[in-house]
């Protein structure tokens, strides 16, 4: 039994989570996406239940495929970063951490990146067809596992036509024909979620989570971007929430979609009451936030280790808040790992927006490079100003490629540079 909230819902022995409402009786609960429940479900069923170990054993074994991906990712760019971007994708970070959760994010990016990698391909104008229809299965997967991806084919489509045109010279009408592949499989992966909200709850929705994620994460942080203060700037919400709630039957209090329909509209109320100011402002710190911050916070909070934040630090002056930080890194065995790690992803960072750069003005690398840009950028849209490392995971691979790509360019400049001087000589 798990608590959500003032909800408890219960896990079936099929993998599907079920909460009691409308009627009493047990109804699928659509604030999880259903493919991680029946992940476990199964692994329970074959390992016995409770056997978390072996979660993370399966999930460590899938994600091992994850660095296949991402090589055959730096493939389409060039044969000679296969390796590179393989062996950066077995030791980044990241991966290896969520790998070793019990969350969704692991197989997430696992199916995500794997759609990435058929899409690239896709691009360079070979099997097309096949290989956006297998895109489709990946992003479908992933879709199932979290709700992020249900804005994702209204950017796939337009995305994936306009640089098969451009990149592969096809006609509109093919390229158009061919970019609704992969959304439409995701359409149809989704279609019995749809199916099973419409018959328990009388309307047809993918999740749940949308309403309350923006009221109790993004818009916090909008209105108050020092210390997200959820429980001050929550409050009106949920009382216009509850004032709303109080006009329902008792049986429309019961079902989920209805309140998540209200919480929705309450969201979008009060969305529309932040200055375009601030939302810009702190829309680029989520996006910062999630680009360069380490995940060893994470690790910390997971291991008990009670990692400090900057933020938490007191001080009568940013300078003195600064020199007790500093101070904490160099006392604490785990913070100091932090800062060498937090060094580590700001000193690369500038060879990742040059290798972006280099990947934008190469035509023949221009279709693969902007492709993952803009897959990268839906995950900072969308996530407005909540930016962490965990909701930038699927930033990863595209962040690796571009790293190899601007790696690979310094090495080649330097040893011809090399190679001419010793010719000179």
């Amino acid at each position: 039994i798990v608590e959500h909230g003032s909800v408890v819902s219960f896990v079936g022995e099929g993998g599907t989570v079920f909460v009691g409402a409308v009627d009493g009786e047990p109804h699928p609960d659509l604030g999880r996406m259903p493919l991680y429940p029946q992940f476990v479900a199964a692994i329970f069923r074959v390992a016995g239940k409770e056997t978390l170990a072996a979660v993370t054993a399966v999930q460590a074994l899938i994600s091992s495929f994850t660095p296949v991906a991402i090589g055959l990712i730096g493939g389409a760019f060039s044969r000679r970063w296969i390796m590179p971007a393989a062996l950066l994708g077995c030791f980044w970070p990241a991966f290896v951490v969520y790998a070793s959760l019990v969350l969704t994010d692991s197989i997430f990016v696992d199916c995500f990146t794997w759609g990435l990698c058929f899409c690239t391909w896709a691009l360079r104008g070979r099997r097309c067809l096949s290989l956006l229809f297998a895109a489709g299965i990946a992003f479908g997967l992933a879709f199932l596992t979290r709700p992020v991806l249900m804005f994702f084919p209204f950017l796939l489509v337009p995305v994936l036509s306009c640089l098969l045109v451009t990149g592969q010279r096809m006609s509109w009408f093919r390229a158009v024909g061919l970019a609704l592949v992969p959304a439409l499989i995701m359409v149809v992966a989704v279609s019995p979620r749809l199916i099973s909200s419409y018959a328990n709850y009388g309307s047809a929705v993918v999740t749940t989570q949308a309403g309350i994620h923006a009221l109790e994460l993004i818009y916090p942080c909008l209105r108050n971007d020092r210390s997200c203060d959820r429980t001050s700037q929550t409050r009106r919400a949920f009382e216009m929430i509850a004032s709303r709630r109080a006009l329902l039957t008792e049986q429309e209090k019961q079902n989920p979609v209805i309140i998540h329909s209200i919480t929705r509209d309450v969201a979008a109320h009060l969305f529309k009451e932040v200055p375009l100011s601030i939302l810009a402002l702190q829309f680029a710190d989520g996006a910062l936030r999630s680009v360069v911050q380490t995940m060893l916070y994470e690790v910390g909070d997971q291991l008990n280790l009670n990692p400090r934040y900057f933020s938490s630090v007191q001080g009568a002056t940013l300078s003195d808040r600064t020199a007790k930080f500093v101070g904490i890194v160099f006392t604490d065995p785990f913070m100091f790992l932090w800062a060498v790690t937090q060094s580590v992803i700001l000193l690369v960072l500038p060879m990742q927006f040059f290798g972006m750069f280099l990947g934008v003005r190469s035509a023949a690398q221009r279709p693969m490079a902007i492709f993952l840009v803009l897959t990268a950028g839906y995950f900072l849209v969308i996530n407005l100003s909540f930016g962490n490392p965990k909701y930038g995971l699927p930033l990863n691979p595209a962040e690796i490629i571009f790293l190899v790509a601007g790696a690979f360019s310094l090495f080649d400049y330097f040893r011809r540079r090399s190679e001419g001087e010793w010719k000179r000589e």
